[in-house]
């Protein structure tokens, strides 16, 4: 950009009269470089004057190119280098690229209010999040109690064994907040026990489902939520820590999916990994002949405790809201369903089974039959599932902080809700979605963050609802 001005400048300027001249050299105190060149062409070799050559300024039309192709690289290294630079910052600026979820907030808040509630991780870690919802399983939703820890018998992956598993989830525990009475009960259930979690509600009824989860890692695994090894295909193998459908795999049997997490080589990081297996939802609800899902945002505003507050610590919940927004995506396999299928095509709705920016296969939910009676299965589910986990979510209250979740929801033929997981850090990035989606479902709750969220918990007061939002009570 400086080398477009400067050139501009100077062309400028020798518009407005710069002097001109004959030639590169000229003779100071003797005749015309013509003259001389005159004299050589008829033989007079020697000329009595004497030369005194000095450098002589370039012409006016040498310059004018010279400023001409200033401009020219100042143009070109603008048009490739600073303006796209510029329109990036511009679009990060404004909400139009992925990761900036709050990227319309104040200066104020970015600095004083954290983007992340360390208890959510119960909710987005699978293996914690399947036993918080095993503590409040009714007898009608879990048809056995917790399975004792079982091994594989093959010895080639089960030297790992199931104390792995139970250290694994027990250490993902301690690193969330959890108390000593919570890692106890904790303890209590991997091993068989009848002990309950303070985290139960045992008046309660779910009212919405979770998939049957077994925790799996190294070649050992654990049942919980009344799940079985013996189910129908297909199955699928999760990795407990990612989302995006990152290391997610499906495959026929659920012992393919306990060897697969097998590690016979001494590779440490192999071995700690851990992984859900979830056999698929019975009788999904299609669309158009394939199986779908539903990506709602949520998003969480967490109050500091006031340091006069004499409230117990167990309170510290109440400081917790939840607002869901009403404008759901609906996500479609990109090949038709078939349980024989297990294609991550026919069988995944996002990554690697999405048709990225395809408006048949990523879709509004309020342009879908029966979305109403969806939408409000959802909101139930996503209650539900804050419910199950609430004194855990907001543990020590010490923190300002918002957040947003990306909860991921199924339902089937009688449109009964399945919550498959929640996603830490739901993407966000305009790039791979439908027309039209971005601007109907993403970019309008970066407008609101701050009103909804922001705001409250800068002038310490409870947040509200806004349009187009519902509060989640739990």
């Amino acid at each position: 950009m400086r080398c477009f001005v400067l050139g501009l400048v100077v062309l400028l300027a020798l518009a407005q009269g710069l002097p001109q001249h004959p030639g590169f050299l000229e003779v100071a105190g003797g005749p015309s470089g013509q003259q001389l060149l005159s004299q050589k062409h008829v033989g007079l070799e020697n000329v009595a004057t004497p030369l005194h050559l000095q450098a002589g300024a370039p012409s006016l039309k040498v310059v004018g190119l010279i400023a001409l192709a200033i401009c020219f690289i100042g143009a070109l290294c603008f048009a490739t280098v600073a303006a796209p630079l510029w329109h990036l910052h511009f679009k990060h600026q404004s909400g139009w690229s992925s990761g900036t979820w709050f990227a319309l907030d104040s200066s104020e808040a970015d600095a004083r209010l954290s983007t992340g509630i360390p208890g959510m991780v119960w909710l987005t870690d699978k293996r914690l999040f399947a036993l918080l919802m095993h503590f409040n399983a009714s007898p009608g939703r879990s048809s056995a109690a917790p399975a004792l820890l079982r091994e594989e018998e093959d010895s080639e992956y089960s030297q790992v064994g199931t104390g792995a598993v139970e250290s694994a989830v027990l250490e993902a525990a301690r690193n969330a907040g959890a108390s000593a009475k919570t890692l106890a009960d904790l303890r209590s259930t991997l091993r068989g026990g009848g002990h309950r979690s303070e985290v139960e509600s045992p008046t309660e009824t779910l009212s919405f489902g979770v998939p049957p989860t077994c925790l799996v890692q190294g070649g050992g695994y654990l049942e919980l939520n009344g799940a079985s090894s013996a189910g129908g295909a297909p199955w699928f193998l999760k990795n407990a820590n990612l989302d995006s459908c990152t290391d997610n795999h499906c495959y026929p049997s659920f012992d393919e999916c306990v060897r697969q997490t097998a590690c016979t080589g001494a590779n440490r990081n192999k071995r700690m990994q851990a992984y859900v297996v979830q056999p698929h939802i019975q009788r999904p609800m299609l669309l158009d002949g394939r199986k779908f899902d539903m990506r709602v945002h949520v998003v969480v505003v967490a109050r500091k405790r006031k340091a006069e507050s004499t409230a117990p610590k167990e309170d510290s919940a109440g400081l917790l809201q939840a607002f869901l927004f009403e404008e759901v995506i609906v996500k479609l396999a990109r090949d038709p369903w078939n349980p024989e299928e297990l294609e991550s095509s026919a069988q995944h709705t996002n990554m690697h089974g999405a048709a990225s920016g395809s408006a048949f296969h990523q879709r509004l939910l309020r342009n879908v039959p029966r979305s109403k009676e969806i939408l409000q299965a959802c909101v139930q589910a996503t209650a539900g599932c804050l419910r199950a986990a609430r004194p855990l979510l907001h543990h020590d209250a010490s923190v300002d902080s918002r957040q947003v979740l990306g909860v991921d929801v199924m339902v089937d033929e009688d449109c009964q809700p399945w919550v498959l997981e929640f996603n830490y850090l739901p993407g966000d990035d305009p790039n791979c979605m439908a027309p039209g989606l971005y601007e109907a479902a993403y970019l309008p709750i970066k407008t609101d963050l701050p009103k909804l969220a922001s705001e409250p918990l800068l002038e310490g007061r409870p947040a509200i609802a806004m349009k187009g939002w519902q509060e989640l009570h739990f």
